[in-house]
């Protein structure tokens, strides 16, 4: 598309074992704010097309702040929970986070 930016996310979801319970595809459309404040659309609300029957829009930046509140009310939790505490040391050891080298 000459004079065009395509954008474009996508998540990797379902897999296998999510279809085999009823995932599908396109249950989740993320967008940023600006688009969703022009089409009044808030996050977490419903999204309905002729291709996507019942889908949820999904805001980026208010997806991203979600995903900070969780982590750190999981750790907060794991402060005082040795069990919690165990189970994130031992995935951080098998799943270490990406560092730098980009």
């Amino acid at each position: 598309m000459p004079g065009h930016f395509g954008h474009c996310f996508e998540i990797q979801f379902p897999d296998a074992q999510a279809r085999s319970s009823g995932g599908r595809d396109r249950s989740i459309v993320l967008c940023h704010r600006a688009e969703s404040d022009a089409r009044g659309l808030p996050h977490l609300s419903p999204y309905v097309t002729a291709q996507i029957p019942d889908g949820v829009l999904f805001v980026a930046e208010d997806f991203v702040d979600d995903l900070k509140a969780v982590t750190e009310e999981i750790f907060r939790r794991a402060q005082t929970d040795p069990a919690l505490s165990s189970n994130i040391q031992n995935w951080l050891q098998q799943h270490p986070p990406l560092a730098g080298g980009f």
